[in-house]
């Protein structure tokens, strides 16, 4: 695994992304100012902004997944699926339907389905490689303040009290640290990225 050091010399392209970012951006300032609609257009504004740093996110890492030849282990990558599966039927769930209808409607079967997310889970089989050296080598850690404020989110969410979401997790609550090492990681990645 290549250090952050080695991978932040290299350049991720977000230039189209950012002159376009830029134009839209002074698009949305002069509405706003010729409008008087600040709120709803400084609503859009930030919403964009939220998708325009996500997508370079997402170009950083994918510029780290090319930099580190990393072989996923068939085991993991096969975890993975099955984690997209479980995910997308709880989305389906709560939507009121079911991920059995869903294929019948697709016709499709499990297996095909499974197939078809097999090239999505092998990269992201290979990000929580990498995020995972990545906390490794730079020492992160989760403070039980940063754990607690987690777990208060979810508590909040879903309108429960601190401890009984606590008491859910029982010995899961672990994942919520590995959680925030793997956003800080992340985050070290999209910092250390260079903009060209």
């Amino acid at each position: 695994l290549r250090s952050i050091d080695e991978i932040a010399e290299e350049e991720v392209s977000f230039d189209v992304f950012a002159e376009d970012k830029a134009a839209i951006l002074q698009i949305i300032e002069e509405l706003s100012e010729s409008k008087g609609k600040t709120s709803r257009v400084k609503a859009e504004k930030d919403i964009y902004c939220a998708e325009a740093e996500d997508k370079m996110r997402n170009d950083a890492m994918d510029k780290v997944m090319e930099a580190n030849d990393i072989e996923v282990p068939a085991v993991m990558a096969d975890d993975e699926v099955e984690q997209m599966v479980a995910e997308f039927a709880q989305q389906l769930d709560m939507q009121g339907l079911n991920i059995d209808l869903y294929l019948q409607y697709m016709g499709k079967a499990m297996e095909e389905f499974k197939a078809e997310l097999k090239d999505n889970a092998v990269l992201r089989a290979k990000s929580k490689i990498i995020l995972k050296n990545i906390v490794r080598m730079e020492g992160i850690t989760a403070s039980e303040e940063e754990i607690d404020a987690e777990i208060k989110k979810l508590a909040d969410a879903y309108g429960m009290e601190v401890e009984q979401v606590k008491a859910a997790l029982g010995d899961s609550a672990a994942v919520i640290g590995s959680d925030i090492c793997s956003k800080k990681a992340f985050d070290i990645v999209y910092d250390n990225a260079v903009v060209k």
